[in-house]
């Protein structure tokens, strides 16, 4: 849903008034489960009835691997995942007509995925439909996150009668937050970002100019949803995950992205990274760990080639990180020279990062080639 729409607002404080209406949550969470999803579809249209199939899929298989059928886990996996592909994916890599994309379908395929990697692991049981169905589409988060834990969800149920007025402060007050990241900082910085769409008609200055404000717009407008959502969801007396947390003040990429994105590098922490041996097997796997599971990070963000490569550039840059952490720096210290202080840490994974948005904004890799190009003034 698009939060920062007064309809969606006006509807939203409607579900708010309707839920603590309610008197307890054998009426609220099937209460709030139907609003979120009626919402959904007025703004997702019909073809987000397509959401519900994951949705069942994923509910009746939790149930089954509570009640002891572990098998059913890899089959429904499986099914999430194809029906991710066929509509984000087959466009770009098949001769397939034209195929609309039901809003969100990235973050929900991955939540659904995630409750049943909660419930093989034992951290969920049988849940029931009210409790379910409003974790799935939950009214804040439908569209762009945070990918959400089931398990923390339902650990955090409200159980008053009435909203908190703490919780009602300070969701308020992050709602007005992320209100002025997306509408006042992001829309400031979206002019200044403009070299992108047109990069032979710009200076080299203008490109370095578009490159940091693009680095700016794309954090305010991400983390100020995030924001939106985080406290919408205070208002219905929930503590969601967070999203972001001073990302670009990092001095190493390993802490940029456990401060970026954080549901969906933790998702993939634990759907691949860990699978895969993690940090346990071994030097060599860990490099590929590490590209294996950014390659599917941009590849998550869309089919597009530029995308994995958005995705391989910085899982090169992890394992390079890791490379420097695990012998270089070492060394350097024992010759009596001083590793790379916090401020310059800071300058190189703040531009690592900024240089590395061009493989993400670029819609070819042809544009960024022409972009990189004209950035370093070769014209």
């Amino acid at each position: 849903m698009i939060l920062d729409s007064w309809n969606a607002a006006l509807l939203f404080l409607a579900v708010v008034a309707g839920y603590w209406a309610l008197p307890g949550d054998r009426w609220r969470r099937p209460f709030l489960a139907a609003a979120s999803f009626a919402i959904y579809l007025l703004f997702a249209g019909w073809g987000g009835l397509w959401m519900a199939l994951p949705a069942l899929a994923a509910f009746a298989a939790v149930r089954a691997i509570a009640a002891g059928r572990r098998a059913v886990f890899a089959p429904a996996v499986v099914a999430i995942l194809a029906m991710l592909f066929v509509f984000k994916y087959l466009n770009n890599w098949g001769p397939a007509a034209a195929i609309v994309a039901p809003l969100g379908i990235s973050y929900l395929s991955f939540q659904a995925i995630y409750a049943l990697l909660e419930a093989r692991r034992g951290r969920v049981g049988a849940t029931g439909g009210g409790a379910f169905f409003s974790w799935f589409f939950f009214l804040p988060t439908t569209a762009a996150g945070p990918i959400k834990s089931l398990q923390r969800f339902l650990a955090n149920s409200p159980t008053p009668r009435w909203p908190a007025p703490d919780d009602l402060g300070a969701g308020a007050a992050r709602i007005a937050q992320g209100l002025a990241k997306k509408i006042v900082l992001a829309e400031s910085c979206a002019p200044l970002a403009a070299g992108f769409a047109h990069p032979a008609q710009a200076t080299a200055l203008e490109l370095w100019i578009a490159v940091y404000a693009y680095a700016l717009q794309i954090y305010f407008d991400f983390s100020g949803y995030t924001d939106m959502a985080v406290g919408m969801a205070r208002l219905l007396g929930y503590r969601i995950e967070e999203n972001f947390s001073w990302p670009y003040l990092k001095t190493n990429l390993r802490d940029f992205w456990r401060a970026w994105h954080m549901s969906l590098t933790g998702f993939m922490r634990e759907a691949v990274y860990i699978p895969l041996g993690g940090n346990r097997a071994g030097e060599a796997r860990l490099y590929r760990n590490l590209i294996v599971v950014f390659a599917l990070i941009g590849l998550w963000h869309g089919g597009q080639s530029h995308y994995l490569l958005w995705g391989l550039y910085h899982g090169i840059g992890m394992a390079a990180y890791r490379v420097w952490r695990g012998r270089l720096a070492p060394r350097l210290t024992r010759h009596g020279r001083a590793p790379v202080g916090p401020i310059l840490g800071w300058a190189l994974t703040f531009h690592f990062v900024a240089f590395g948005w061009v493989l993400f904004a670029c819609e070819t890799n042809e544009a960024a080639r022409v972009f990189w190009r004209l950035f370093m003034g070769w014209r």
